[in-house]
């Protein structure tokens, strides 16, 4: 089935318009991981980092 030129922007369009709702949805769980990850380790997001990526390679 070929899709035209038309057709192929609205699709361009409203995938545009899902991902920014995604991603607006996506944000507050990704903002309250953060919050929980600092608390965990006392605020610093690198040694939140660095705490998963020993604890995942056995160290």
């Amino acid at each position: 089935m070929k899709v035209g030129f038309v057709e192929r922007l609205h699709r361009k369009a409203v995938a545009k318009k899902e991902q920014a709702a995604a991603r607006q949805q996506a944000e507050k769980d990704y903002q309250a991981a953060n919050r929980l990850q600092q608390e965990c380790i006392g605020g610093d997001a690198c040694a939140a980092a660095e705490t998963v990526i020993d604890k995942e390679l056995g160290l």
